[in-house]
């Protein structure tokens, strides 16, 4: 029931967000009191009658509370839906039930009711395209910004426990390469921690300058040092860090890609691996 009711949960807080509710109930004099769908309706120009049965729905996936009736609080999770926090750039989610909605379609129907093409799928239907997803979405600037919104989200929550679980003052390899790093906010999390390590973050052309602007404004001394760069890469090129001073991280970057090209994105790692591992069993 949980599954069949998702959607009904990410419309809610999308809901939620583009009028302004989360932001006002993070915002009220006593937040952990809850605030009256029916005052707070009238204050935003809404109708509480149809308010209320959505901030039901979002209180009963955990984001939220109904501390008396028809009165709701937020709980503390929901604060990264507020304006300027991470989670706020996640809703815009019309592609994604595009997709959702053509499933049926795509296999009980379609011509492609019996292929195994990754470029014969629900996606392609709902977008017209023979392109792959993540080709397409590299087309639509618009797209490819908020995706990468929503891979820095995902990113911010499981930073903290990388940091924190591994052993990073063991490595044996002084620099540590982030294949396709996005913003720079891993690197920039390890070596906040561990200041003894040097970083490069690999990105694509197109997205390369970004992580570039970002990093000098965050990091200006590591990236005028040279103890952090930033470098364009492409990740089904032969990887052109090699020896044995580099560590490679691979995170959130095989975005839906066929599984030759999934396997690819790792192959030309895991080859250098393998050569120094070979290299290193030779007396």
């Amino acid at each position: 029931m949980d599954e069949m009711h998702t959607a009904h949960v990410v419309v809610c807080a999308d809901t939620l967000i583009k009028a302004g509710i989360i932001d006002y109930l993070s915002d009220v004099l006593n937040p952990s009191q809850g605030f009256p769908a029916a005052e707070l309706a009238s204050k935003l120009e809404l109708d509480s009658q149809k308010l209320v049965p959505i901030l039901r729905c979002y209180a009963a996936s955990g984001w939220a509370r109904e501390t008396r009736y028809s009165s709701f609080a937020l709980n503390r999770c929901a604060i990264t839906f507020t304006k300027g926090h991470p989670g706020w750039a996640l809703m815009p989610m019309s592609a994604f039930m595009s997709v959702i909605q053509t499933v049926p379609h795509w296999v009980t129907e379609s011509d492609w009711k019996l292929s195994r093409s990754p470029a014969q799928t629900a996606f392609q239907i709902a977008f017209k395209t023979p392109l792959h997803q993540f080709s397409w979405i590299m087309q639509k600037r618009g797209t490819f910004t908020s995706l990468s919104d929503h891979v820095q989200f995902f990113s911010n929550m499981s930073t903290p426990s990388i940091i924190a679980d591994y052993q990073w003052e063991q490595l044996e390899t002084p620099v540590i390469v982030d294949c396709g790093g996005g913003k720079g906010g891993l690197i920039s999390a390890i070596l906040d921690a561990h200041p003894t390590l040097r970083a490069v973050v690999q990105e694509t052309e197109n997205v390369v300058a970004l992580t570039t602007s970002v990093m000098e404004e965050r990091r200006p001394r590591d990236v005028e040092s040279g103890v952090l760069k930033v470098e364009a890469h492409d990740l089904f090129q032969p990887q052109p860090r090699i020896g044995n001073e580099y560590s490679f991280i691979l995170r959130y970057v095989i975005h839906n890609w066929p599984d030759k090209e999934a396997v690819n994105v790792a192959h030309p790692i895991s080859i250098q691996w393998i050569a120094d591992l070979i290299s290193g069993l030779q007396y």
